[in-house]
């Protein structure tokens, strides 16, 4: 690990189980260092591109599932408006996105986490998120949560029985004032929420550079930070 205390897997630790589920158990979280091949993330940034002008005011999608616009069977919505375009079910837009149903880079470790052979393994949410200047997604999720799919371990047993993970892909470069994902760490094993939970010195910014994917506990609480930036952010869930 590097002296800034990041959960970092790089291609040539990704074979290191015993690293790969210290860093897991520990923080809840691992940086997936040169996960996406570049051709993949010129291909669905591509794909963005042509369809970023649904972002504008003008021509912003009602919120929630009501109404919804379809590019084919890709569905464009937006939870609350600040949060960007989401294109729901995106594996449908082309091969590029459907290769990441079953990445080699990151879904043997989901199904070890999840225990995939007893509890089955299913896509709970696929999307392609564009958010510009200005546009955050709220704090939400966390360890106090008693829903189902929060589960980390196994009560009686302690093996992995995580309910859920997140996989972000950086499709641009994220750095300071981009509105980078930021987590509370240590949340995902809290049984209680934060009072001060959003407070700079108790969160991690993940700023990423293209093509760099974050695995995530679902239980862990997490936002999107504001959007300081003129440039538009791209990130595949």
């Amino acid at each position: 690990m590097q002296a800034n205390d990041e959960p970092i897997i790089r291609p040539q630790d990704r074979g290191d189980l015993e690293l790969v589920d210290y860093l897991f158990e520990l923080y809840g979280y691992l940086i997936l260092k040169k996960a996406v091949a570049p051709s993949d993330v010129a291909e669905m940034n591509a794909w963005a591109d042509e369809h970023q002008h649904l972002l504008a005011d003008a021509d912003r999608p009602q919120q929630g599932h009501e109404n919804s616009r379809w590019i084919g069977h890709v569905e464009t919505h937006t939870y609350s408006g600040p949060d960007g375009i989401n294109f729901q079910n995106i594996v449908e837009a082309g091969p590029v996105f459907e290769r990441h149903i079953d990445h080699p880079t990151w879904t043997p470790h989901i199904r070890r986490f999840i225990d995939a052979e007893k509890n089955g393994l299913s896509l709970h949410e696929t999307l392609l998120n564009i958010r510009g200047q200005g546009g955050y997604i709220g704090i939400h999720s966390g360890g106090h949560l008693s829903i189902p799919y929060m589960s980390f371990r196994h009560p009686n047993t302690g093996a992995w029985m995580v309910g859920q993970i997140n996989v972000i892909t950086a499709l641009t470069d994220i750095g300071p004032g981009d509105g980078a994902t930021t987590i509370v760490r240590g949340s995902h094993k809290s049984a209680l929420p934060h009072p001060k939970q959003a407070e700079k010195n108790l969160v991690y910014r993940s700023d990423e550079a293209a093509g760099i994917a974050m695995g995530m506990k679902e239980k862990y609480i997490d936002k999107a930070a504001f959007d300081f930036s003129e440039t538009e952010d791209k990130l595949k869930v």
